[in-house]
This record gives structure tokens, sequence and C-alpha cells, in this order.
């Protein structure tokens, strides 16, 4: 073998070592296959699925659950899901994010956000923040959408465009350190929209001098207790 293919054959070797490399890390930064509606998203980091900035994902895996041993290990391990300016995810659905038990920290921010269905995360046991902020479509929050939340240290709803809570928005949440509603259009407040929702440190409904609610219907805050 002459100098120049010594030479060739090295380079060669090292190319080969890099696109492989590159390949390894392209494979790293995808989440499980099996979840094909998390394709633009990346879970390079250590327990975090990141969705940032994903132009193509409409909705959530329709179920986080599976027979298979190490897709279970892998939605058990995730603690941080970021949904930050996606604006093609319009509803989070009842159930959405069930099988993510220790999930801990969830933003929801600057996305198409129109509506938050019943009982949307009723699973999340561990929850530590909980952060809904900057959905400017998301004009009301209807029954039952934050419900079945416990020992949590801060559900952030704050600077998105909802002007209505209606009746029993947080039933049976339980425990919240902080709850932030301010910098939204608030104007009516049904009856019944905090029921259920009990041992509350901080409660923010808006912030003077700016404060828009226009009506509070009677046991709007009926139950509700404080810390």
């Amino acid at each position: 073998m002459t100098r120049y293919q010594i030479i060739f054959f090295i380079l060669f070797t090292f190319s080969n070592s890099i696109i492989q490399l590159q390949s390894e890390h392209l494979k790293n930064n995808n989440c499980p296959h099996l979840f094909k509606t998390l394709s633009d998203c990346t879970c390079v980091q250590t327990n975090t699925i990141d969705c940032s900035y994903s132009t193509t994902i409409t909705h959530l895996p329709r179920s986080w659950t599976s027979t298979n041993h190490n897709l279970t290990l892998f939605t058990q391990s995730i603690l941080r899901f970021d949904l930050l300016h996606t604006p093609s995810i319009t509803s989070i659905k009842t159930n959405d994010f069930q099988g993510l038990y220790n999930l801990r920290d969830l933003s929801i921010i600057n996305t198409g956000l129109i509506t938050i269905q019943p009982h949307a995360f009723r699973h999340l046991h561990r929850l530590h923040e909980l952060r809904i902020e900057l959905n400017r479509n998301l004009i009301e929050l209807k029954s039952f959408a934050l419900s079945d939340i416990e020992y949590v240290h801060r559900i952030s709803l704050k600077s998105n465009s909802i002007r209505v809570i209606h009746t029993e928005v947080f039933r049976n949440t339980h425990f919240v350190d902080i709850l932030d509603l301010s910098d939204n259009p608030l104007e009516i407040i049904e009856s019944y929209a905090f029921n259920g929702l009990k041992s509350v440190g901080t409660l923010i409904l808006c912030l003077l001098p700016t404060c828009p609610i226009k009506q509070i219907d009677s046991f709007a805050f009926f139950w509700i207790s404080y810390m």
C-alpha cells in the first residue's frame, strides 16, 4: 500500500466514523419512533421531551402506555415536557398525559391552544409546576379543565386571553401554593368556578390598576379554602 493509499484509507475511515457519530447523535435526538406524533420533538436531555418550535405536532400520542418494557421505562422517566411556540397545537384533550406519571414540570406556552378538555391533567399526581401562558386563542376555561390536580406548587395561567371561567373548572384540585390568572382580559367568573379548589396559598386573579372583571356570580368561590 502506497503512502497516498494509506492517507486515503485513514481519511475514509475517519470520515465514516464522523458520519456514524452524527447518525447516532441524530438517532439520540429523536423520541421513541413508536410515538409518531413526536417526530418533530427531541428527547436529548435526560428526562425531558422538548417539542418547542415544532410546526408539525398537532396532538399528543393517543396513549403513553405500552407493553414494550423499554417504552414504559421511557415514559416513566419523563420529568419535564415543553410545548413552547407550537402554533399547530390547538387542543389539550382528556387524558392526554396519562402514562407520564412522574411528570414534574409541564409548559404549554405561546401555542395555538384554543381549548382544554375536561380532566386533561388528572393523571399527573407528581406535578410540581404547570404553566399555560401566552396562548392568545385561549379565551375560556371550560368545566373540569383543570380538575384533579393535587399537591402542585404553581399553576400559572397568566397572559392568555381568558375572558370566562366556567363552573367547576378546578374541581378536586387540592393543595396549590400559587394559582396565577393575571394579565388576562378576565370578565366573568361563573358560580362555583372554584368549587373544589382546596388549600390555596396565593390566588391571583388580576393585578391592579388593571382589573377588567365585570361579573362574579354567586358562590364563585364556594368551598375554596386558603392555607
